[in-house]
C-alpha cells in the first residue's frame, strides 16, 4: 500500500512540476498589445524584473480583465491639456484600456518607456489621485534605477523623458528612498494639485 501511495505522488509531483514549467513558459503575447517594435523592447525590459506585475497588469490582470493597448500618439490631438503629457490612459466603450504615449518619446530608450508603462499601468479607472500619481511617479524612479543599473549609460541619453526619470530618481535617493519628495512634487504640480488625496486603491 505504501509503495502505491509513493507511486501515486511521484506521478502527482511530476504532473505539477510539468504544469508549472508550462505556466512560466506561457509568455505574453505583444502582438495583441501593439504593433510598436520600441513598445515590445520596452515590455521586455520588464521580464525577468520586480516589476514583472506590470506585464501581468498589461496582459489583462487588471480591473478591466482585458489586456491593455499600447500605442504613440500625438497627445495634444486628443485634447490641449495633453499637451505636455508624457502618457495618459483612456477606455473605449467596450472598457478596453488604451495606453496612450506621446509620439514625441518614440526616440527614447526602450528602459525609459518601460519605466513609464510602471506608472500608468497603475491607472486602470477613471478615478486619479495625489497617492496614485506619487505610486505611479516612484514606480518610474524604482523602474528606472533597476534599468540604469545594468546599463550606466541610459543616464546620458538626450531624451526629455530620460531627463524626467534622472529628476525622478534623485527626488527618491534624496529622501533616503522614500517618497515624501516625490509627493511634494506631484502636490505642487499644477495638473495635480487640486486631485483628491486619496482614489479606490489609494
Amino acid at each position: 500500500m505504501d509503495r502505491y501511495f509513493k507511486k501515486i505522488s511521484i506521478v502527482l509531483c511530476a504532473f505539477l512540476l510539468l504544469a508549472g514549467c508550462q505556466v512560466q513558459a506561457k509568455k505574453l503575447d505583444y502582438s495583441s498589445i501593439t504593433n510598436s517594435a520600441k513598445i515590445v523592447s520596452a515590455l521586455k525590459q520588464l521580464e525577468n524584473t520586480e516589476f514583472k506585475d506590470t506585464l501581468d497588469a498589461i496582459g489583462g490582470n487588471n480591473l478591466t480583465q482585458k489586456p491593455v493597448v499600447i500605442k504613440f500618439m500625438k497627445l495634444s490631438y486628443i485634447s490641449v491639456d495633453y499637451r505636455n503629457c508624457n502618457a495618459v490612459v483612456v477606455f473605449d466603450n467596450q472598457g478596453r484600456m488604451y495606453i496612450l504615449i506621446d509620439s514625441k518619446l518614440k526616440k527614447a530608450p526602450a528602459e525609459a518607456i518601460a519605466a513609464l508603462l510602471t506608472h500608468e499601468i497603475i491607472h486602470q479607472d477613471n478615478i486619479t489621485s495625489i497617492e496614485e500619481e506619487t505610486r505611479g511617479w516612484t514606480n518610474e524612479a524604482i523602474c528606472w534605477m533597476a534599468m540604469k543599473k545594468k546599463n550606466p549609460k541610459l543616464a546620458y541619453v538626450d531624451s526629455p523623458l530620460v531627463s524626467k526619470l534622472n529628476k525622478l530618481e534623485k527626488m527618491y535617493k534624496d529622501a533616503n528612498n522614500t517618497d515624501s519628495l516625490i509627493k511634494q512634487a506631484v502636490e505642487q504640480n499644477t495638473v495635480y494639485s487640486k486631485l483628491a488625496m486619496n482614489s479606490p486603491g489609494y
